[in-house]
């Protein structure tokens, strides 16, 4: 897998690149890769650009869909490396929905966890490929409110099923731009 991916919003429209500039600074210390999730950190740069950082929580504005390139010397960015000054881009419609893997501990999500909420877990990314790790924690499936996500389905796509390897659809619960208190 490969961390959350937008794939349409509410009303059945396509993903179409709608995102927005974040500033992450130096004092971020982890690695942030597209496809991780990311809450405001309540700064912003000399400019007002708003910063992110990695949730410490459930609560995110959107997901990292591409790093901007500060430097010339590697023009293929796919991750903001740790301590490092950098621009993301961030889908962060609170109406996107999104595929995205579970980590199948304790059990992997079935059909009766689909309209369930269940948190997600983050991970360290592949620093070879830029792959995120972020995933469903699939043993958090609940009917509990404030956890992070919605199980919305899986995604429909041939040789998906439930199962370890699953991709689901999911929408965040605890969106910036929408209420924090979930669903």
């Amino acid at each position: 897998m490969s961390g959350f991916k937008p794939l349409r919003h509410r009303n059945g429209a396509p993903f179409s690149g709608g995102i927005a500039r974040y500033h992450v600074a130096a004092s971020e210390s982890n690695d942030l890769f597209v496809g991780d999730p990311v809450d405001l950190s309540g700064t912003t740069d000399a400019n007002g650009v708003p910063g992110v950082q990695q949730p410490a929580g459930q609560n995110v504005v959107g997901v990292i869909v591409g790093v901007e390139n500060l430097t010339s010397d590697n023009l293929s960015t796919l991750k903001r490396t740790a301590s490092t000054e950098a621009y993301v881009l961030v889908a962060d419609d609170p109406d996107l929905i999104f595929e995205v893997g579970e980590d199948a501990t304790g059990g992997a999500l079935a059909a009766a966890s689909i309209g369930l909420n269940a948190d997600f877990a983050i991970g360290t990314g592949d620093d070879t490929y830029g792959k995120s790790a972020a995933v469903i924690d699939s043993s958090s499936a609940a009917t509990t409110a404030t956890l992070g996500l919605r199980l919305l389905g899986l995604k429909q796509e041939e040789g998906n099923g439930f199962g370890a390897d699953a991709k689901h659809l999911v929408q965040f619960n605890l969106h910036r731009h929408r209420n924090a208190t979930g669903a």
